[in-house]
């Protein structure tokens, strides 16, 4: 319902939010579509929940985020990974959907 109220959006915090949901609710056809979009949106931020280790990106401009870039990757998976890691099926999309890529 959150994500309704924002279409259009695609910030990370709202896209990957509703995959991530979606996945948890177990409505696998909807996650899986919803993965595809995330990836083609924001293909940084599905790399950085990926990997093993996440070292912090060095910014050009210390203080800010860029739009798309490694350093938006990075916050978000601070912020909302551990809850990706919770979820077996939206991280075995996340790889499916980044495969193909």
């Amino acid at each position: 319902e959150h994500c309704q109220q924002y279409t259009g959006e695609n910030s990370p915090d709202i896209v990957y939010a509703k995959a991530l949901a979606l996945a948890i609710l177990r409505r696998v056809k909807e996650a899986k579509a919803a993965v595809q979009e995330c990836v083609a949106a924001r293909p940084l931020v599905a790399r950085e929940l990926l990997r093993k280790r996440h070292p912090r990106p060095k910014s050009k401009f210390p203080g800010t985020i860029t739009v798309g870039g490694a350093d938006e990757a990075w916050e978000y998976w601070r912020a909302f990974g551990k809850y990706w890691e919770r979820s077996t099926l939206a991280m075995d999309l996340l790889r499916e959907a980044t495969a193909k890529r």
